[in-house]
């Protein structure tokens, strides 16, 4: 705005303005005597006047917010206000899908986005523009992540929800090699040596002859000498073989009798069960119960395969029939003893008788000399 001057103030200003005039200018102008207008102001922004990296603006008249304001700030994600004073969360103001399914959080060091993810172990953010969790691979990034030869898998991470395996590294597995365990396969092969033999297994069969077996292990399959599985003979632990039933053929006995019919092992509840071979009852015509067992271990009048014992009750325990067996045994053994007595006694009868007639040649002999 140009302002006349009076002319007596004029004549003493000549020194100072070489006008008859002179200009009011607007906030942001001052009056240049050179070009004899108003210039827009030289505004500066100087360091500290915007705060936490905010970058300054210097603003044109007609731009000003304000007119005590002659310039602006810029501020980072993280911060706001005039002077970027005032801290500002972008995971409230922006979606709440940042980060899913991780949690979001406010990051003031990161200036392109001002917030980052909170990744779990094996998960990293992909960048500062964009902090999303991504798979990190560690197959590629670690150095020997697995030990002693072992081949690294490189796997997602598990989800914030769950929980972590002690002991088990995130992100990656090792196929470990040559007997190696462990995470890492940091543990070496254990010693190749037999385990103990495990229990009996149960006899196959419930009545009659059957097998068992026990089992032992080997720390690395297939590189212990020997045999896992060991196989033997049980006899079923029943007290009747009702389903064991024989057929009903007619098999000739002797002496006019016929069995009938036949049954399994015979066991009761007392049986000490020290017999190792099975035996079975049978049933004659006449009503008879007789009771068969498998000979093992003896060797006297071998001829037999079969040891029979007659009309015995099939309520006797198995210690019973052997008290009776070693019975018959010894009357077997006892005629033989007398026997084996009766001979040795004729035999020194006859040394006895020897004696006096080779006394009687050595006299007569002496006499002659």
């Amino acid at each position: 705005m140009r302002t006349q001057i009076h002319h007596r103030l004029r004549s003493k200003l000549r020194d100072i303005y070489e006008l008859d005039y002179q200009c009011e200018c607007e906030s942001g102008y001052q009056f240049n005597r050179t070009q004899r207008q108003c210039v827009r102001r030289a505004v500066e922004c100087h360091t500290g006047d915007c705060y936490n990296g905010g970058i300054c603006e210097v603003l044109h008249v007609y731009n000003k917010a304000s007119r005590d304001m002659s310039y602006k700030c810029h501020c980072p994600p993280a911060w706001q206000g005039p002077m970027c004073e005032q801290p500002r969360n972008p995971c409230k103001h922006l979606s709440s899908q940042l980060c899913a399914p991780y949690q979001c959080f406010r990051d003031a060091n990161n200036r392109l986005t001002g917030y980052s993810c909170a990744c779990p172990p094996g998960m990293r953010s992909a960048s500062h523009a964009s902090p999303r969790c991504v798979n990190i691979n560690e197959c590629n990034e670690l150095t020997n992540p697995c030990l002693n030869g072992g081949v690294c898998i490189d796997r997602q991470a598990p989800s914030a929800n769950t929980p972590r395996i002690a002991g088990q590294p995130y992100g990656y597995a090792c196929l470990c090699r040559y007997g190696y365990s462990g995470a890492r396969c940091e543990r070496p092969p254990p010693s190749l040596y037999w385990s103990g033999w495990s229990l009996w297994s149960r006899c196959s069969a419930s009545c009659g002859v059957g097998t068992y077996t026990r089992h032992r292990t080997c720390p690395v399959r297939n590189r212990c000498v020997g045999r896992s599985i060991e196989t033997g003979r049980c006899l079923g632990p029943v007290t009747h073989c009702a389903d064991a039933v024989g057929d009903a053929s007619v098999v000739p006995y002797g002496l006019g009798s016929k069995i009938v019919q036949g049954w399994g092992i015979g066991w009761t509840p007392e049986d000490d069960r020290t017999l190792s071979d099975a035996f079975f009852w049978s049933e004659t015509e006449d009503g008879w119960p007789r009771l068969y067992f498998r000979k093992e271990g003896f060797h006297f009048a071998d001829i037999l395969t079969w040891t029979k014992l007659t009309q015995l009750s099939r309520q006797w325990s198995l210690t019973q029939l052997m008290i009776y067996h070693a019975v018959v045994l010894g009357l077997v053994t006892l005629p033989l003893l007398v026997i084996f007595l009766a001979l040795s006694k004729m035999i020194q009868k006859s040394l006895r008788r020897r004696r006096p007639a080779q006394s009687l040649v050595e006299t007569s002999s002496d006499e002659k000399n």
